[in-house]
């Protein structure tokens, strides 16, 4: 109901203000993000999360501080599917909307890089199935993270 929903969300938004939400990394992510920077690719970080929940969950993964150039949060700019936020990002990087791989796991996120005009490659592995994601036509589709890194590395994504 609309109602458990929102009750839901409540309880939801009140874990992660209070450091009580503390969601692992998918397998292999802290030796994917580590292969990337070694391949000298720059990072950013563009989430719905609140700036305070981003660096909970930064901490609580066990992250190098370093290992984002940039991270921005959805209090900070308009909501996704809004491409601001990714604009911003290609702007403060100097960086072509052509040069950029947006990686994601949601519908949502398809049409967030979409609407940048950004390439993005959806990792089955997260909130939506290969169906639903394929449905959306993401220039490629992930299901183990070192196929993002055969696909960069050979330039095929």
């Amino acid at each position: 109901s609309p109602e458990t929903a929102t009750q839901l969300e409540n309880e939801f938004q009140t874990l992660m203000q209070t450091n009580q939400y503390k969601a692992d990394l998918f397998p292999g992510t802290k030796e994917m993000l580590a292969a990337l920077k070694n391949m000298n690719i720059d990072l950013v970080l563009a989430t719905a999360k609140s700036r305070r929940e981003l660096n909970t969950a930064i901490k609580w993964a066990g992250l190098a501080a370093n290992t984002f150039s940039l991270t921005c949060c959805a209090e900070e700019y308009k909501p996704k599917p809004n491409p601001a936020m990714l604009t911003h990002i290609l702007n403060k990087k100097s960086v072509k909307n052509t040069e950029a791989l947006y990686i994601g796991d949601t519908v949502s996120d398809i049409a967030f890089a979409n609407n940048a005009n950004i390439d993005i490659a959806c990792v089955t592995f997260g909130a939506c199935d290969t169906k639903m994601l394929l449905s959306h036509q993401p220039k490629a589709i992930i299901h183990q993270w070192n196929e993002l890194l055969d696909g960069i590395g050979n330039n095929a994504i």
